[in-house]
This record gives structure tokens, C-alpha cells and sequence, in this order.
């Protein structure tokens, strides 16, 4: 079924997701981002107890972070964008 009001049809478009790819992984010094959203605004890393152990202004020109300074294991990156969308994904540091 197809709901109409007047004569345009109701719908909400799909909306693309945020994807996000770190590089290298596990890592080292540095990770880089590679996302297919340009807005991504804010990015923040979590240790695996949930604590936020850092967080950037996540600029578009400069993809790569310094995570040389975080202990070796296992980290969470949230990427939020200006509209609001957010991911999470995993990554280990040696």
C-alpha cells in the first residue's frame, strides 16, 4: 500500500549510513579514518570499561589520530556527525 497525501506520496527516504574504516588495526602510533560521511564532527575513545580516555574535533584534512599515548588494548571509537547520527567501532592498540 502507498500512503498519499493529495497527490505526493508519503515515504521517508533511506538514509545512508555512517560507515567508518580504521587503519591500520591493531595499531600502533596512529589510526586513520576513512568515513563516507563528511560531516563527522566529534570523535571519541573509550577504554573496554567504558571510561572516555580521549576525545577530537575530528577534522576531514587531517584523518589521522595519535593514539601512541593509550596503553596497549582493546578501544572503542564513537564517530558523531553534525546531524546528530553516531558510530561506534572497535580497534586494538599494541
Amino acid at each position: 500500500e502507498t500512503a498519499l497525501y493529495g497527490d505526493t506520496v508519503l515515504a521517508v527516504n533511506d538514509f545512508e549510513k555512517l560507515k567508518i574504516v580504521l587503519s591500520p588495526n591493531p595499531a600502533n602510533e596512529h589510526i586513520t579514518i576513512a568515513s563516507n560521511d563528511a560531516s563527522i564532527e566529534n570523535l571519541s575513545i573509550f577504554n573496554i570499561h567504558g571510561q572516555e580516555v580521549m576525545t577530537v574535533k575530528f577534522q576531514q584534512n587531517k584523518p589521522t589520530l595519535n593514539v601512541s599515548n593509550l596503553q596497549a588494548g582493546v578501544y572503542f571509537l564513537k564517530a558523531e556527525s553534525d546531524t546528530g547520527q553516531q558510530l561506534t567501532t572497535k580497534f586494538v592498540k599494541q
